[in-house]
């Protein structure tokens, strides 16, 4: 009796280091599935409503940040978070959920909350159906062309 107590253990440690090795695979594959888009940032002028025209002194452009958001976003096997920081403009928030529903991906949930009386951040969770092919990347070059 103890000798098959002595095998059935044995045999549940193969099986644990087999399921260890199978979950070191699916999180490396999954690693790599993170990108960031980042551009330009924009620096608001002193007063809270507007956007200075003139360059900043250190040298950076003051452009209004609706035209160029930042976007990121993170894949996690078959969940995608992107969140975008732009500039106060709620039609953003609706581009984007039109766009992600036409590439195919199914919204869980969305939010967006203003801060700064000028920007406005918008958190979405998506799932990945199983025939979408596009990288996180080519997702975000996406996004950011719609919004």
């Amino acid at each position: 009796m103890l000798e098959d107590a002595s095998n059935y253990i044995k045999e549940l440690e193969g099986r644990v280091k087999e399921l260890e090795g199978t979950l070191e695979n699916n999180k490396r594959e999954n690693v790599d599935q993170e990108s960031v888009i980042s551009v330009k940032r924009y620096r608001p002028s002193s007063s809270n409503d507007d956007l200075r025209d003139e360059p900043a002194t250190s040298g950076e452009s003051t452009a209004p940040c609706k035209t160029t958001p930042e976007i990121k976003a993170c894949r996690l096997g078959n969940t995608l978070t992107v969140s975008i920081q732009c500039q106060i403009n709620h039609s953003s928030f609706v581009k984007a959920l039109t766009q992600m529903q036409k590439l195919g991906l199914s919204i869980i949930s969305s939010s967006s909350m203003p801060f700064a009386k000028t920007h406005l951040l918008i958190t979405i969770v998506a799932q990945i159906v199983d025939d979408f092919s596009m990288t996180t990347t080519e997702l975000l070059k996406n996004l950011q062309q719609s919004i």
